[in-house]
């Protein structure tokens, strides 16, 4: 994972774009959204600090390159596949 510069900061802007895009991908519905939100100690990506959201959208990654592999579907746009 990458080492950010100040993990316990507030998301930012690029990073809430960024897991709501991966969320859309992946067509996450939002009762697991909200699970997996709620592992990360948040009740919206708001919640989020800088480290915590940089670790959501390497989950949502991973989640999506499972379903690639999976199923074979085109890689998403914004995904960085692992």
């Amino acid at each position: 994972m990458t080492q950010l510069k100040y993990p316990n900061s507030s998301i930012t802007n690029e990073q809430i774009k960024k897991i709501h895009t991966i969320k859309s991908n992946i067509r996450l519905s939002d009762d697991n959204y909200r699970a997996l939100l709620f592992r990360f100690g948040a009740e919206s990506s708001k919640d989020l600090n800088r480290q915590k959201a940089a670790e959501l959208i390497d989950e949502l990654e991973n989640i999506a390159t499972e379903q690639y592999k999976r199923n074979g579907y085109i890689k998403p746009k914004g995904v960085q596949l692992k």
